[in-house]
């Protein structure tokens, strides 16, 4: 049986881990103060609508939800003025779920904390869309306080 940090290694390594160089495409975020700011950029396939639904999510829970990972990684690593950028490549499927979910450029390497990121954003549920679309997000990652 595999432990918990082991575990989150073999799922980052399965399903996408921060690249060795960044990615500079595709979104810009904004400050980070409080826990995480940033931007979002969505395929051609979304509408106005849609684009906006998805953004809502992923400002909403999402950013809850990785603001908790953000957490549980500032603990694990006794750093408590841990700062950082994630970005976030995900491809919305036509039923509203994220089919794919990767990291772009990513400046906090803890396995346990990407593994975290990655679930959080599969968890979530986008609007339904008639085609697969990618979009991308980023969160800039700062204490609270």
């Amino acid at each position: 049986m595999l432990g918990r940090t082991a575990l989150a290694a073999v799922l980052v390594a399965l399903v996408g881990a921060c690249p060795a160089t960044t990615d500079q495409g595709g979104t810009t975020g904004g400050g980070g103060g409080g826990g995480g700011g940033g931007g979002g950029t969505g395929g051609t396939a979304l509408t106005s609508d849609q684009m906006q639904e998805v953004e809502r999510t992923l400002s909403g829970v999402g950013k809850d939800a990785i603001l908790r990972c953000f957490n549980e990684e500032m603990e694990r690593q006794k750093n408590k003025t841990l700062t950082g950028r994630i970005m976030i490549k995900l491809l919305i499927g036509t039923t509203g779920a994220a089919d794919q979910v990767t990291l772009g450029e990513c400046t906090i390497r803890g396995a346990e904390f990407q593994a975290c990121v990655i679930e959080a954003v599969k968890g979530l549920e986008f609007p339904t869309i008639r085609t697969p679309t990618p979009y991308t997000r980023a969160y800039d990652l700062s204490p609270a306080y």
